[in-house]
Order: structure tokens, then sequence, then C-alpha cells
């Protein structure tokens, strides 16, 4: 669906939303993605890129009573890729069990994709918080776990489970403005996991 078509409506009668380089998103739609994740046990992927507005996000969907809390912290590029510096998904970051098929170090294989441009992120923890919000709170903290991880050590897929819901957070395009994911053998399988 196109962004303007989003709304609660909508969301009664699904079970996945990709967010993929959506520019923002208005308030009312994003207290609907987090209703959809946290009361009808959706699931929201959201693939970053460079349409995104990183303060909107921050705002809206990236804070610990959101989607994911953490941080953007500044958009990353890799200008030496022509040179032999890639940067790829590390195959040892890939601990999960549903990751695990694609550790594969062949050619192909999503390991052997390369990126051009990510977000550099952070998980924000309970310390992380000012002192206000703290008080006050009785359940435990939750903080995103990292799947994934990219050559330099950046992260490239983090997740949050909710009560009822998940949120998957890649750092870099699904499309090939950032890499070439798309081109490779595993884009499609890895999607559908």
């Amino acid at each position: 669906i196109e962004k303007s078509q989003l709304n609660a409506d909508i969301l009664k009668n699904q079970a996945v939303v990709v967010l993929a380089n959506v520019d923002t998103l208005s308030e009312s739609q994003a207290g609907a993605l987090i209703d959809f994740v946290n009361h009808q046990g959706g699931g929201v992927l959201i693939a970053l890129g460079d349409q995104i507005n990183a303060d909107d996000y921050q705002r809206l969907l990236f804070h610990d009573k959101a989607l994911i809390p953490v941080e953007l912290k500044s958009r990353e590029s890799n200008p030496g890729a022509e040179f032999g510096n890639l940067t790829q998904i590390r195959s040892d970051s890939l601990q999960s069990p549903w990751l695990n098929r694609f550790r594969g170090e062949y050619a192909n294989g999503l390991t052997s994709a390369r990126f051009s441009d990510w977000w550099d992120t952070s998980a924000i923890t309970q310390s992380d918080q000012p002192e206000e919000e703290k008080k006050g709170e009785k359940s435990e903290q939750k903080t995103p776990v990292e799947l994934a991880t990219l050559s330099n050590n950046s992260p490239f897929m983090l997740m949050m489970n909710h009560e009822r819901g998940r949120v998957l957070l890649l750092t870099s395009s699904l499309d090939a403005d950032w890499n070439n994911l798309p081109a490779k053998p595993d884009y499609v399988p890895f999607l559908h996991e």
C-alpha cells in the first residue's frame, strides 16, 4: 500500500508490515503500528535507507515505548569498496537458528553481499534513559537483540520481541540502492524467513 493508506483499520487484517525506506510516518500511523505489534501480535520489518527522516524515526518509532529502542547515530558508507575494502555480513554473527542456513561461505550467499551504505545504530538500554523516565518502571527493560553484524562490526539486523509481536530492523536498504542483496540467491528465502 501507499504510505498515506497506512492506518489502524488496514492493519486489522495484516500479519506483517514492511517499511522499506519510508521517509516518515504521522503520529497516528506510528501509534497504529505500535498497537499492531503490542496488541495484535503483528510483525514489523523496518529497512532503513536514504529517504528516512532520522529525527522522526527516533521520536516516533525508536525509543523504549515504541517499536524498538535504538539510536540512529549516523549514515555510514564504504567509499573503498572498489579497492577491495568490502563491507559484508559477518557469517559468524548469524547465530540465531533461523539464520543458520544463511551462514554459508559460498560466493552467491547472503554473506557475500556487499554494502555501500548503512545506518550506524546502537541499542538504547535502561542505563541510557534519563532518570525521570526510569522512576516508577516496574517492567524489566527490553533490549533489542543483534542478529547480524557487518564486517566493520556495525549492526545489520536487530530484533525486538514484544509481549505479542516482533520488530526486525535492517540498517541498510532492501533494494539495491545500498547493497547487492537482491542479486543473491539467498535474498528471497531470507525475506521469507
